[in-house]
């Protein structure tokens, strides 16, 4: 795939990429790795989409309504929704080692509190749309990427672990009332 020269639109080789994302499923789900894998294989469709998403608009180089529509522009948007789940993942080791730290830590007050000022941004901004929005109750991951209708992407809660375990003792060791006392 290295050598892609594409014709534009590469309407084609888009649905074909979402037909062998959807064929790398296991019961409806799909795991980090797979979806790692995909990523890589269409990078250069991506690039390529990327580039020349805008290509017959309108207004020149402005986006029109016919170009933000695009099948490239979609693609885009997948491609990209796609990465932020496994640019998510990789702070799996994070947390396990966190965790691990917070046991150590947990009856000394002063280094608490370096632990959890130390992790704030973690548990309150990056991950949050991860804990109030992905995390479903069925113990299933659902990043709500539906921007292809006949793409449905869930995964298994098992694949962040360490991530869903961080949050749940982070949440409730942040937002306690009076349980830090510099909280």
């Amino acid at each position: 795939m290295s050598n892609y020269s594409y014709r534009f639109p590469p309407r084609r080789e888009i649905h074909s990429s979402l037909e062998e994302l959807k064929n790398l499923q296991e019961d409806r789900f799909y795991t980090i790795s797979k979806i790692h894998w995909w990523l890589l294989k269409y990078d250069i469709l991506y690039k390529y989409c990327k580039k020349n998403w805008n290509n017959g608009s309108c207004f020149d180089e402005l986006p029109c309504s016919h170009t933000l529509k695009s099948n490239e522009n979609a693609f885009v948007d997948f491609y990209e929704d796609l990465e932020e789940v496994t640019e998510l993942h990789k702070k799996e080791s994070y947390f396990k080692e966190q965790m691990e730290g917070l046991e150590m830590v947990r009856d000394d007050n002063p280094a608490f509190m370096q632990w959890l000022r130390q992790n704030e941004k973690l548990g309150t901004e990056y991950f949050i749309i991860f804990w109030t929005e992905w995390l479903e109750e069925d113990d299933i991951v659902n990043p709500g990427i539906n921007i292809f209708p006949n793409v449905e992407v869930k995964i298994l809660a098992k694949e962040f672990g360490n991530t869903i375990q961080f949050l749940e003792v982070f949440n409730e060791l942040y937002w306690a009332p009076g349980l830090c006392k510099e909280n």
